[in-house]
């Protein structure tokens, strides 16, 4: 799992954050609409492999603030700038390459269906892998 760093930018005297994205709401109009956990600037995580981190600052005078948000994603070990807005509706410019990264990101390599995939990342997380292989023992037999 690669650990990258999640640089800052934009005026410290205003708003800015960054996200680690696990899902985008299908009518998602602002930042709200955009699932995941809260990350800090200048900061170190250990991140998966196409991992999507969205980041949101504003630049600019008290009068006339700038917004730039930048949506990465971790690719060999770094994280790349997938797309970027300086938009107010800066959602709508984000919200599409967002959902495709997550589909991506989440697309199996062995040749299983996504939703097989998907459930047993679920019991997982929820159960641990050594109950999950009993389980699947138990069943087999």
């Amino acid at each position: 799992m690669p650990t990258v760093f999640i640089p800052s930018y934009g005026d410290k005297r205003f708003t800015s954050w960054a996200k680690l994205i696990k899902e985008v709401k299908p009518d998602t109009q602002n930042g709200y609409g955009f699932v995941g956990d809260w990350l800090k600037f200048d900061r170190r995580y250990d991140l998966k492999e196409g991992a999507v981190v969205l980041t949101y600052a504003e630049d600019g005078s008290r009068a006339h603030r700038r917004v730039d948000v930048r949506l990465y994603q971790v690719r060999d070990g770094e994280l790349q700038l997938a797309a970027q807005s300086h938009n107010r509706d800066w959602a709508f410019d984000i919200r599409d390459v967002a959902r495709l990264l997550l589909e991506t990101q989440s697309a199996p390599e062995s040749g299983l269906p996504e939703e097989l995939v998907n459930g047993i990342r679920m019991l997982v997380d929820r159960f641990g892998l050594d109950q999950v292989k009993a389980a699947l023992e138990a069943v087999s037999r």
